[in-house]
């Protein structure tokens, strides 16, 4: 019998509703540790791997270290926050969204100029309109023109 992906997805990670969760550390611009379940027998450590964006590596520089930094400032260790979780990674991290203080942090991201939009994982519009601002405005990754590179482009020539 072949299961609707919606069924599947349901199945594993419940419906799409948010969980709140504390923040342990982001490791970098795209990816977080959670203790969630926090105040009951049920409290889970779970690494969060942010949909729809892909920053740049801790040492592609300088752009990782100001990504680690901006993605610490918006979700600082011990701040609580509310992870959406979509799937599970082949790497077995949670592929979500994080939102704080009424923000998405994922797309705070990349509206800052802190990541990329991950092109090959992501088809909301949203995350394509606030790259196209980013670059305009020259914030972040994209302040000097040609000086960026995709993290995706920088992992496969490194």
């Amino acid at each position: 019998m072949k299961w609707p992906i919606a069924v599947l997805l349901a199945l594993t990670f419940g419906s799409a509703r948010a969980e709140q969760c504390l923040v342990e550390h982001c490791h970098d611009g795209d990816t977080c540790t959670l203790r969630c379940g926090v105040g009951s027998d049920a409290v889970r450590r779970i690494k969060v791997r942010l949909h729809c964006i892909d920053a740049p590596e801790v040492s592609q520089e300088p752009w990782g270290k100001w990504s680690a930094r901006a993605l610490r400032h918006y979700a600082p260790a011990g701040a609580s926050v509310e992870l959406e979780a979509l799937k599970e990674d082949r790497y077995r991290r949670t592929v979500g969204v994080l939102r704080s203080n009424g923000a998405t942090l994922n797309l705070e991201m990349v509206r800052q100029g802190f990541a990329a939009v991950f092109e090959k994982y992501c088809v909301d519009r949203s995350y394509y309109d606030a790259q196209a601002q980013a670059k305009a405005a020259g914030r972040g990754i994209w302040a000097a023109p040609g000086g960026q590179q995709r993290p995706w482009e920088w992992r496969h020539r490194n």
